[in-house]
C-alpha cells in the first residue's frame, strides 16, 4: 500500500516528521488537513494510530483513548489485517489506550470500560511481529503486560482512592475492599484500604 498522490504524500510526510521531532500540536493540525482534504484515503486507519501519538504526545489523554476506542470498537484485528505492519499498529493502540487511561483526572464509565477492554487485549496479545526474533518478542509480551497489569490495577483503585481523597472513608473501605478481591496479591490496594480502616 503506497501513497498515489503527491499532495497527500506531502501531508503524510508532514504529519510523520511532525511526530518523529515531537511537535505534537502541529502534527495535530497537519493531521487533521490530511483528514479534511482525504477523508477516503487507503491510510485511514494508519492516519488514527497517528492521530492517537500526536494526541498522547500534546497531553490530550481524552482525546487519545477516545480517538482509540472508535478503532477498538469496530475491531482491531479486521482494521489492521495487513500481517506486515497490522500487529505493531494494533498494539501501539492498545499501548497508547492503557497510558492514556491513567493521565484522565475523571474518566467516565465509556473510558474506564475502553481502557480496561485495551489492558485486557494487549495482556493477550500474542501475534509476534513481523522480523522480530523469539527473544525480543518475549520481551515486548513482558513489557505489554506489565502495562496492561499497571493500567488494570490503577483502575480498580481509582473509586477507592477519589473516595479517600474526598475523605468519605467508608465508600474507599468498600471501593478497595473490592479492588483487593480483584487484585489480592497487590500491597498497594492492601495499604490503602488499611488506611481507609484507620481513618474510620
Amino acid at each position: 500500500k503506497t501513497v498515489q498522490n503527491q499532495i497527500e504524500f506531502d501531508l503524510y510526510n508532514s504529519a510523520l516528521k511532525d511526530l518523529g521531532a515531537k511537535n505534537f500540536t502541529k502534527a495535530i493540525a497537519d493531521l487533521d488537513t490530511w483528514k479534511q482534504q482525504f477523508p477516503n484515503s487507503a491510510f485511514q486507519a494508519e492516519r488514527e494510530v497517528y492521530r492517537i501519538q500526536a494526541y498522547a504526545g500534546a497531553n490530550q489523554p481524552a482525546k487519545a483513548l477516545d480517538t482509540a476506542a472508535q478503532l477498538i470498537n469496530r475491531g482491531l484485528p479486521q482494521i489492521f489485517s495487513d500481517p506486515t505492519t497490522g500487529p505493531q499498529d494494533i498494539v501501539r493502540v492498545l499501548f497508547a489506550t492503557v497510558v492514556a487511561a491513567q493521565q484522565i483526572p475523571n474518566p467516565t464509565p465509556e473510558e474506564v470500560a475502553t481502557a480496561e477492554k485495551a489492558a485486557h487485549m494487549l495482556m493477550d496479545y500474542n501475534t509476534k511481529f513481523e522480523g522480530a526474533s523469539d527473544a525480543d518478542w518475549a520481551k515486548a509480551r513482558e513489557q505489554m503486560q506489565t502495562a496492561a497489569k499497571g493500567a488494570l490495577l490503577y483502575l480498580a483503585m481509582k473509586p477507592g482512592t477519589d473516595a479517600m481523597q474526598k475523605q468519605d472513608y467508608a465508600t474507599a473501605e468498600a471501593d478497595l475492599t473490592k479492588a483487593l478481591q480483584e487484585f489480592p496479591e497487590s500491597a498497594q490496594i492492601a495499604y490503602q484500604l488499611g488506611a481507609s480502616e484507620v481513618a474510620q
